[in-house]
């Protein structure tokens, strides 16, 4: 019976140990490759948004004159 008391204790904490391990795991791979990527796609747009307004804001004020 301590066999059964014992499995029931540890069984959950493996379970939850890896899950963990595994969601480490896929945090890193995405972290390393695609993140990555997507974060400098984000940073191309917002550059070349403000480039866009900066423009805009140029064209605006000649206007003014």
């Amino acid at each position: 019976m301590n066999i059964w008391l014992l499995l029931v204790i540890i069984v959950p904490f493996l379970f939850l140990i890896g899950t963990i391990n595994n969601a480490l795991k896929a945090q890193k791979k995405l972290e390393e490759g695609t993140l990555k990527e997507l974060l400098k796609k984000r940073e191309e747009q917002k550059k070349h948004a403000k480039d866009k307004l900066l423009q805009q804001k140029y064209e605006d004020d000649e206007d003014e004159f």
